[in-house]
């Protein structure tokens, strides 16, 4: 395995934010997960934990906006 593919990104969030009608869940989140890594989502309740995971995972994409550069 070459040393770029072993250290490349599992998951690369960039740059995503969420909000509902009455609320804006979370701004401009990025992260990287290295390959073979495991992180933990914690939070309060209603922080928004199941939200950021379901965006990652594609539900409810359509609704999800990135940022503009102005």
């Amino acid at each position: 395995m070459s040393k770029s593919a072993r250290h490349a990104a599992h998951l690369r969030v960039d740059g995503l934010s969420k909000s509902f009608a009455d609320r804006r869940v979370f701004t401009d989140i990025s992260f990287t997960v290295p390959h073979r890594d495991r992180i933990g989502i914690i939070g309060e309740s209603g922080s928004g934990k199941t939200t950021l995971l379901r965006v990652i995972a594609g539900d409810g994409l359509l609704s999800c906006q990135r940022p503009t550069d102005s």
